[in-house]
């Protein structure tokens, strides 16, 4: 902690290894400004670390907030509601999510917000390679993702195209997107 006046400014890096779960996952998104109102259960296994600046000024009021977290989650298990749509496609998908094995990386400026997250996904029976990154900008009120998802473990359904992909055939679902 270092004192500027009537300003204090605050670094520090947090180690959190171990399990967590929907409620402290919410405590701890919350003063970080990250939502997870789409999910009904959160159980994980994970090992980060994460590094918070930050001033404080008179009246204990907050400036400057920005933090990064990086580290590996070692399994991640997340309840949502079903999406129609997400089912039109892939008629297998369960909303209930594995993730295994994967690496994080979020940072939070005042600007920006990323997400980088890669690892293995479980879509219904097995696990397959994934990864997203994710780049909102407060300033602009826009999302910039891109990633992919391994599909050749889940069973894929465009009807507009006739086309049917069964489960054991390799393919690859690339997407970038912005709005």
């Amino acid at each position: 902690i270092k004192r500027q006046n009537d300003i204090f400014k605050i670094e520090r890096l947090l180690n959190t290894k171990g399990k967590f779960n929907l409620t402290k996952i919410k405590k701890i998104t919350s003063l970080l400004r990250f939502e997870v109102k789409n999910f009904n259960y959160v159980n994980a296994t994970a090992d980060l670390n994460t590094k918070i600046n930050l001033e404080l000024h008179k009246k204990l009021k907050i400036r400057n907030l920005s933090y990064s977290t990086e580290g590996n989650i070692s399994s991640l298990r997340i309840k949502t509601n079903k999406k129609k749509i997400i089912e039109e496609y892939l008629p297998d998908y369960d909303p209930n999510i594995n993730i295994k094995d994967a690496k994080i990386k979020i940072t939070n400026s005042k600007k920006i917000q990323t997400l980088d997250l890669e690892g293995f996904i479980k879509i219904n029976d097995n696990y397959d390679k994934f990864k997203v990154n994710e780049k909102y900008n407060y300033d602009k009120k826009y999302f910039d993702i891109d990633g992919y998802f391994d599909l050749t473990n889940s069973k894929v359904e465009f009807n507009q195209l006739n086309y049917i992909k069964n489960n054991g055939i390799k393919s690859k679902l690339e997407f970038k997107t912005n709005f």
